[in-house]
């Protein structure tokens, strides 16, 4: 069956016009989904970020309570067990400044990302560049009129 004829073009099937809006709604729906994913999961390393300052701040105290302090020995903590517990939180430290140098980079890719889909925004049609005649996407009615 002909559906109608547009620039001496043929169109046949409202079926496979259906299909394609079904193909377009679809394709919206996804793009919401993958925006909300990737809100979701930006609030969620931001979190991861904010603990890990927070963290790496802790132990930046700690580490200098440690290097300031005199050696207890007169509670039995000896130079080794000092040094160890300095060694320790070096290593904490160092850690943390990598997994919030990571968690920062993820962020920021997470974010791109999110503009990047943002910016998609929907469904760009070209249709030519003639300028003139009929341009339609879907339509379930008939067409008349003249082309010129």
């Amino acid at each position: 069956m002909i559906h109608a004829l547009i620039n001496g073009r043929e169109i046949h099937d409202t079926k496979r016009a259906r299909d394609r809006h079904s193909s377009l709604n679809q394709q919206s729906r996804t793009a919401e989904d993958m925006a909300k994913l990737l809100s979701t999961k930006e609030s969620e390393v931001a979190s991861a970020v904010e603990a890990t300052n927070k963290q790496l701040a802790e132990v930046n105290t700690k580490l200098r309570a440690l290097q300031l302090a005199p050696s207890r020995q007169d509670e039995g903590e000896t130079e080794a067990d000092q040094a160890s517990a300095i060694s320790q939180a070096t290593a904490e430290q160092m850690a943390l400044d990598i997994s919030g140098q990571l968690l920062r980079d993820l962020l920021s890719k997470t974010r791109a990302t999110a503009a990047e889909v943002g910016n998609q925004g929907g469904t760009k049609n070209v249709f030519g560049n003639q300028g003139r005649g009929y341009q339609i996407g879907t339509s379930y009615g008939s067409i008349t009129g003249n082309i010129s």
